[in-house]
Parts: structure tokens; C-alpha cells; sequence
């Protein structure tokens, strides 16, 4: 499991950390289509799954930056760290794989209806941003973003696309019986990004519908929570992954915290 996590990590530095998402996404699929096949299901979860080598490259891209002072920002995921042929930066992404792995587990043990990848991939972003980053947490200009002033109605638009890709995610994992299916849809989609840049990432939405879903087995409660999943997405991105020096994923974020919230609401209030 350890040298799998070293492994993802340092591919998914090669790949490029956003790079990485999709093909997780796409691997997911084939693992799908294979149900019973335990040891891709094992490849996927210990290896190319986002909360492994994402976290891996997110880290090795931050070294890269602060540490190796190459010519990238510590944000910037796209960019595969095979640009720079340097050992170390995929060292270290390998190194935090493992972290990731090691904290995945130790939350799965709780063994509760929360997203313990995603809460990894917020503690890990996390560490890596006070040792990487430029001492800067939080995104200061946050209030001259036209939606927090000019532009306050983009927020229903952004509840509306939640609303009605949570609907469909919702339908299509009770209708097929396999509710990470639209999430894995949503990994694979973000190949659309370069094709369109203004493509957006629905990810956090489908993975959360999802977690609606098991708890309610209610369509509609997936819509709201799709909804819910967008505004807090976007609200995490604006005030922490916005004009910083390191990424801390907002949809991964998004995930993490809401999968809590359901569990809270659903499991424990209810």
C-alpha cells in the first residue's frame, strides 16, 4: 500500500495534479465495469484515486515553487512537474501520497458515512500550505470579486446548476444502483476543461448528491444538497484558493466539510 501511495504520488506529479483527476476519473469507470475485480479496485483506491496522488502533486508542485524556485506558481496544478527534471519535487509528491494514505485510513477507521479522502486531501493542502506556502491563508481582495458586490444574483445561478446536477446525479446513481457513478462521470469531465476553460467542475456536487442519497434515498434532498454543494464550493474557493500561494481544492474542501454535515444531520440529529 505505502510503495503504491509513493508510486501515485510521483505519477501524478508527472501527470500534473489536475491532469490526475481526470484519469482517476476515468479509471474509476473501468473499475466499474468490472465489479468483482478486487485488485483494480485496490490499484484505484491505494494508488490513482485523487486524495493519493492528487495530494501528492499538489505538494511536489509547492516544493517546486518555494522551495526549488522553478518557474511555476505553487497553485498551479495544471502544470506537470516533468518540466523541470527534478528529482527531489517528485520525492516529495510521493512522500505526501503516502501521508494522504496513512490519514485516509486513520479516518476511515472511524468507519462513519463521511468522505475521508476528501478530509485528507483539506488537512494535507493544509500542512502544505504553511510549510510551502508564503505565510498568506486567506484571500485578502475576496470583496472585490463582483459576486460578493455588483453581481449577488450569480449565486442563484450557481444554485441552480448545483440544484439540477444534483437532481440528475441523485437519479442516475438510484436508477442504477451505483451512486459514485455520476462522480466518477464528473472526474472524467473535467477533460472538457481544455477544451472550454469556463467548462465547470461538478465533482463536488455528484460526490455529494451521492452522500444525500445514501442518507435519504430522496432525489430531491439531492438537489438541495447539489445546490449547497456549489455555493460552499465556490465560497471556499474565493476566500482560500483564490490569489494564494498554494492550492487547497475547493471542491475537495466542499466535499469533505458537507459529508460531516450530512453525517451530522442525518445519522446522528435525525
Amino acid at each position: 500500500m505505502i510503495g503504491c501511495a509513493f508510486c501515485a504520488g510521483v505519477i501524478g506529479a508527472l501527470v500534473g495534479a489536475f491532469e490526475e483527476c481526470m484519469l482517476a476519473g476515468f479509471l474509476a469507470l473501468v473499475v466499474c465495469m468490472f465489479p468483482g475485480n478486487k485488485l483494480m479496485a485496490n490499484c484505484l483506491s491505494y494508488g490513482f484515486i485523487p486524495f493519493v496522488a492528487f495530494t501528492g502533486a499538489v505538494a511536489g508542485t509547492a516544493y517546486a515553487s518555494k522551495i526549488r524556485k522553478h518557474d511555476l506558481g505553487g497553485a498551479e496544478i495544471l502544470k506537470s512537474l516533468n518540466t523541470f527534471n527534478d528529482i527531489s519535487a517528485l520525492i516529495i509528491s510521493g512522500l505526501f501520497a503516502i501521508v494522504g494514505v496513512v490519514l485516509t485510513y486513520l479516518i476511515g477507521l472511524l468507519q462513519q458515512p463521511i468522505d475521508a479522502g476528501a478530509l485528507n486531501v483539506i488537512v494535507v493542502s493544509v500542512i502544505v500550505r504553511i510549510i510551502f506556502g508564503d505565510g498568506k491563508f486567506w484571500n485578502s481582495k475576496i470583496h472585490d470579486i463582483p459576486r460578493y458586490t455588483t453581481k449577488k444574483f450569480e449565486w442563484f445561478y450557481i444554485a441552480f446548476v448545483g440544484a439540477v446536477i444534483g437532481f440528475a446525479a441523485a437519479w442516475l446513481g438510484k436508477a442504477t444502483g451505483n451512486v459514485w457513478l455520476p462522480f466518477y462521470l464528473s472526474l472524467a469531465s473535467l477533460l472538457f476543461y481544455f477544451i472550454e476553460p469556463n467548462f465547470p467542475p461538478t465533482h463536488h456536487i455528484t460526490c455529494i448528491a451521492a452522500y444525500a442519497l445514501m442518507a435519504t434515498n430522496n432525489t430531491i434532498v439531492g438537489a438541495v444538497w447539489g445546490a449547497i454543494a456549489a455555493i460552499v464550493m465556490t465560497l471556499i474557493g474565493d476566500a482560500i484558493n483564490t490569489d494564494v500561494s498554494t492550492h487547497i481544492d475547493p471542491p475537495a474542501t466542499a466535499i469533505g466539510v458537507l459529508s460531516v454535515v450530512i453525517w451530522i444531520i442525518y445519522y446522528i440529529i435525525l
